[in-house]
C-alpha cells in the first residue's frame, strides 16, 4: 500500500513538469514494496506544537521496523566533521544549512513523539524499531566516511534491491502494530484533509469518491433526485459536484440550506452564476418583489423567532406564490441539510418557482432523518416521494472517527452504522460541579489540544445546544486562561462559516450543520436522556474529524452513565 496511490507535485507549482528524483523513487517504491507487505507514505507532514513544519520524504512500515527515508539529490561531502554541499550554480562546495543526519535524527525523535501523542501517551512502537535511512542519489560509492549508530542506514547511489535496505534479520512489529501505526498517520496528517481543503481540492479528489457518492454524482443529469446519507457522508460534496454540471449546463440554479453558516461558506466555494441562499433569505426576498408589485402582507423581517421563520413567513409567501407567479424561476433547485427544510408548506414554495415543479422539474434533495432538529418529516418525505425520484443512500461516515461516531449513536439513541475511519480518535468527558470548575476545564482542553496534540485554536470548536450566555459552561467569557499558566485562547462566534486564526470557535450546534473541526467540545447539556436533544449530540459530535470531548454539568453524570452502560 502507498499513500498517496498516484503521485502529487507536493509544491502544488502549475508550471511543474519535469519529473523529479522523489517522482523517479516514489514510482520506485510503488514497484518494488507496496505491493510485498510494505506500507509507504509519501511527503508525510507532520503538525506538533513547536514545530513549525516537518516533512518526512518517505515512510516505510513493514515487520522489520519503520523506516523513515531522506532523499538528497545534489553532491555531498564531509570535512572536518563538517557537511558541505556542492552548489552547481557557484560551482562550489558550500557548509550546508542543515546536516543531513541531525534533520533525519529530529525526524525520528519528532515521528515518535507524534505516535505517543496521537495513542493516548502509548506509543504504538519502541525508539529502537525507527531506522533512519540516507540516500545520497549522484555521490560516488565512497566518497563519505562516517560512524553511524544501528538506527543509520546510509546508501550512496539507492541500491538496485530497496527491499534488502528496508529488511532486517529480526522482525521488531507486530501486524497490529503496523496496522495502528498505519492508522494514526492516516487520521492525524495530510492524508485525510479538512473540510475546507476538500472543498478547494474537490476537483483534483473526484477520483477518491466512495463508489455510492461517483454513481450518483454520474446520474445528476437525470431529473430528480432524492439523497438520503448519514453525517458525513458526502451530501454536500455532492451537491456542490452538481452546482458545477449546472454551471456547465448553463441551468438557471438554486442552493439552498438552513445555516447561514453553510450557506456563506458555499458561497465562497460554489460558482457565482448560482443562487445560493438560507430559507429564511428566499422567503424574504419574494416577500420584497411581491411587495414591489403592490402585494400587501404583513411581514416583520426582523424577526428571528423560530415559529416564524419555520411557519409564519413560509406561509405568507405560499399564500402569496399561490396566486400570483414570481418573477425569478429555477432550472434546477438543489437542497442540502433538507430535513431541517420539510416542512410541507416549504417544500410547495420550492414547487412553484421550479420550472416545471417537483413533477417534470429538475432537482436534488440531500438529507438525514437522523440529524433534523426541527420536527416530523413523514409528511415532507412523502410529498418528495410522491414525485417518483431517483433514490440513492450513502450509508458510510467518511468524516468522523468510529470511536466517536459509535459514542454519537450511542448518546442519541441511534442505530450504529458505519465510519471509515477506524482510527484512535480520542474521546474525553468532563463533569463540573462549578462554572469556575467548568471554565478551567475548558482551558484545559484547549490548552492540551494545542500543546499536546499540536492542533492550532482555529482546529477547535465548542459546540453548545444554546447560544454563547445561555451555556453555562462558557456565558460571557470572551478568554480561556487559567492561574499558573501563561497564555490565553480568544473564543469567537463562528457566524460566516470561517474560522479566525488564533480564535477557538464557538457555535450553537443547530448553525454549525454541515461544517467541521478537528476537535469539536460538546457543552451545555443539562440532560443526556432528553429525547430533544438526541439529534442535536449526534450532530455536535459528527463535526469531529480527530477528537471530542464531553463537558457536563454533573447532575447529568447520571443520565449520561445509564447511556453508556456503565
Amino acid at each position: 500500500m502507498i499513500y498517496p496511490s498516484e503521485y502529487i507535485n507536493p509544491s502544488d507549482d502549475p508550471n511543474f513538469g519535469t519529473k523529479s528524483a522523489e517522482e523517479t523513487f516514489y514510482n520506485r517504491l510503488k514497484e518494488e514494496l507496496a505491493g510485498t507487505g510494505n506500507i509507504v507514505f509519501y511527503n508525510l507532514i507532520l503538525n506538533l506544537a513547536g514545530v513549525e513544519h516537518r516533512e518526512i520524504d518517505f515512510l516505510v512500515i513493514n515487520p522489520s521496523g519503520v523506516f523513515i527515508l531522506e532523499l538528497k539529490n545534489g553532491r555531498w561531502k564531509v570535512e572536518a566533521n563538517t557537511w558541505k554541499q556542492y552548489i552547481a550554480e557557484r560551482k562550489k562546495w558550500e557548509p550546508a544549512k542543515r546536516n543531513p543526519i541531525e534533520q533525519l535524527e529530529t525526524a525520528s525523535e519528532e515521528f515518535f513523539k507524534f505516535l505517543k501523542i496521537n495513542n493516548n501517551n502509548r506509543p504504538p512502537v519502541k525508539p529502537d524499531s525507527i531506522y533512519r535511512l540516507l540516500l545520497l542519489l549522484k555521490n560516488s560509492k565512497g566518497s563519505i566516511q562516517f560512524k553511524t549508530d544501528s538506527n543509520i542506514i546510509f546508501q550512496e547511489r539507492a541500491g538496485e534491491d530497496l527491499g534488502k535496505l528496508m529488511k532486517l534479520k529480526t522482525s521488531s512489529l507486530t501486524p497490529n502494530a503496523i496496522k495502528k501505526i498505519e492508522t494514526i498517520v492516516l487520521q492525524n496528517t495530510n492524508y485525510y484533509p479538512t473540510f475546507e481543503r476538500r472543498m478547494e481540492d474537490h476537483e483534483k479528489r473526484i477520483i477518491a469518491l466512495t463508489k455510492e457518492q461517483y454513481r450518483v454524482i454520474c446520474e445528476l443529469s437525470k431529473p430528480r433526485h432524492l439523497i438520503s446519507g448519514v453525517a458525513g457522508s458526502g451530501k454536500t460534496l455532492i451537491a456542490i459536484e452538481a452546482t458545477k454540471i449546472a454551471t456547465k449546463k448553463k441551468w438557471k440554479t438554486l442552493l439552498i440550506c438552513r445555516s447561514s453558516n453553510l450557506n456563506k461558506y458555499l458561497s465562497r466555494v460554489c460558482s457565482n452564476t448560482i443562487d445560493i441562499s438560507t430559507m429564511y433569505e428566499l422567503c424574504n426576498g419574494i416577500m420584497k418583489d411581491a411587495k414591489e408589485s403592490g402585494y400587501t402582507i404583513e411581514s416583520d423581517q426582523t424577526n428571528r423567532d423560530e415559529d416564524y421563520l419555520r411557519a409564519v413567513l413560509p406561509a405568507q409567501v405560499e399564500e402569496y406564490l399561490r396566486n400570483n407567479t414570481t418573477k425569478k424561476k429555477y432550472d434546477f433547485i438543489i437542497i442540502d441539510e433538507a430535513q431541517d427544510i420539510m416542512s410541507y408548506t416549504e417544500l410547495t414554495i420550492f414547487d412553484k418557482i421550479l420550472k416545471n415543479g417537483f413533477e417534470n422539474g429538475k432537482w436534488l434533495v440531500c438529507y438525514d432523518e437522523e440529524q433534523a432538529l426541527f420536527g416530523e418529516l413523514k409528511e415532507g418525505l412523502d410529498y418528495i416521494r410522491s414525485f417518483s425520484p431517483n433514490t440513492a443512500y450513502l450509508n458510510v461516515n467518511k468524516r468522523t472517527p468510529e470511536s466517536i461516531y459509535e459514542l454519537a449513536c450511542k448518546l442519541s439513541g441511534k442505530t450504529n452504522k458505519k465510519s471509515d475511519l477506524k482510527d484512535l480518535g480520542t474521546i474525553q468527558t468532563l463533569s463540573y460541579k462549578t462554572t469556575e470548575e467548568a471554565k478551567k476545564h475548558l482551558f484545559e482542553l484547549v490548552h492540551n489540544a494545542v500543546t499536546l496534540r499540536g492542533l492550532k485554536p482555529e482546529d477547535i470548536v465548542i459546540l453548545s445546544p444554546q447560544n454563547k450566555k445561555n451555556t453555562e459552561s462558557i456565558g460571557t467569557l470572551i478568554n480561556l486562561q487559567k492561574e499558573g499558566i501563561r497564555g490565553s485562547y480568544k473564543i469567537k462566534l463562528v457566524n460566516d462559516g470561517t474560522f479566525t486564526p488564533n480564535q477557538v470557535g464557538f457555535s450553537e450546534i443547530g448553525r454549525f450543520k454541515g461544517l467541521e473541526r478537528k476537535m469539536v467540545i460538546l457543552t451545555g447539556i443539562e440532560n443526556f436522556a432528553d429525547p430533544d436533544l438526541r439529534n442535536t449530540i449526534y450532530v455536535a459530535l459528527t463535526r469531529a474529524t480527530h477528537y471530542s470531548a464531553l463537558l457536563y454539568n454533573k447532575k447529568a453524570d447520571k443520565s449520561l452513565q445509564k447511556l453508556l452502560n456503565r
